[in-house]
């Protein structure tokens, strides 16, 4: 923009308020929007890393993460079992702060491309350090203990998926055709072993292996498709 231009623009702007075409608002009630604006900005980052921060947490004590690692019917498995519903909203949560941080003077005249990498990167590095705490596993304890109700049902949805599909146990015995896995609620069933079932090369199972087995159950028996081992940290 042409210095003749902005100077225009800026008489122009001069002369209205001069003529009381545009009021001047009061400094406290600017001071109050610019308040309630860092706040709101405030809570929508907040809420946006702690959900993320909440989506990889869940994906590494669910195990589902290492659904990735089998090829195909692994991937097949890990994108059909994600929390979609959770990512939309933290999609939806970057894109109001976004906009937020757009109508604010520091990003004017910045390229949308590079305010939109600048929150994303916020978001994604804000939750990568809180994972490097123990946030999500000291608040997952509270929930279990009782103590945060509210959250109960979301962390039993996504941090357990699929309790026909998923289960994580300890190899017990081995048979002729697979295993017995003591499951976390103590009971046991068998584990059928067939060409179908994958698993890591080199990994060798024997009983007190923690395992973390992929197969729906019929007949009380399960039809490994995938076999890893547990997840190392949270409830099995």
């Amino acid at each position: 923009m042409s210095n003749s231009k902005t100077k225009s623009i800026k008489n122009s702007i001069l002369y209205k308020i001069k003529n009381g075409d545009i009021k001047k608002l009061p400094k406290v009630i600017f001071n109050v929007k610019s308040a309630f604006f860092i706040v709101a900005l405030f809570l929508v980052l907040s809420f946006s890393v702690f959900v993320l921060s909440f989506i990889v947490f869940s994906l590494q004590i669910s195990g589902l993460w290492k659904l990735s690692f089998f090829g195909i019917k692994g991937f097949q498995m890990l994108i059909s079992n994600l929390p979609w519903i959770i990512i939309l909203l933290v999609i939806g949560f970057i894109v109001i702060l976004e906009i937020m941080v757009n109508r604010y003077s520091f990003s004017y005249r910045k390229p949308f491309l590079y305010t939109s990498l600048m929150v994303i990167c916020l978001v994604v590095v804000t939750s990568l350090v809180i994972r490097k705490t123990s946030f999500d596993e000291n608040f997952y304890s509270k929930i279990e203990q009782g103590k945060i109700p509210a959250f109960k049902p979301l962390y039993e949805k996504y941090v357990n998926p699929s309790p026909e599909y998923f289960h994580p146990g300890t190899l017990i015995k081995m048979e002729p055709e697979g295993f017995i896995l003591e499951l976390h609620d103590k009971k046991t069933i068998f584990v059928r072993i067939s060409e179908k079932t994958e698993k890591r090369i080199g990994f060798e199972i024997y009983p007190g292996t923690r395992l973390l087995v992929v197969g729906k159950i019929v007949n009380e028996i399960i039809d490994a498709e995938i076999i890893d081992n547990a997840p190392s940290s949270g409830r099995p």
